[in-house]
């Protein structure tokens, strides 16, 4: 059972007279734009947006990786990775996210 799964099974331990309705789901999105008869349009949508939000994550970490030691130049040759990565993947994957959500009472 996934992490998150268990933790709502933890706010359904707290009672019912806590929370009126826990449940969870899950969203599986594709990383990179590429079609499959199981991907929704709204997942496909979903997925150009998370790549997209991704392939801006090595500008956003640049200034710890020069502060770890690397150099520039590497800096930018893992950031062309990344983006030539997500741009053709190698691999088709998903990324999934597990929402654990409840109403209090």
């Amino acid at each position: 059972m996934p992490l998150m799964h268990r933790v709502a099974d933890c706010v359904r331990g707290m009672g019912d007279e806590v929370w009126e309705k826990v449940d969870t789901f899950d969203l599986d999105l594709p990383v990179g734009d590429f079609d499959s008869p199981t991907i929704s349009p709204n997942q496909r949508s979903g997925g150009k947006l998370l790549t997209q939000n991704l392939s801006m994550i090595p500008d956003s970490i640049r200034p710890i990786l020069l502060s770890g030691g690397l150099t520039p130049e590497e800096v930018d040759r893992l950031a062309a990775g990344v983006r030539a990565e997500l741009k053709e993947p190698k691999v088709k994957q998903f990324f999934q996210f597990v929402y654990a959500w409840a109403v209090k009472k």
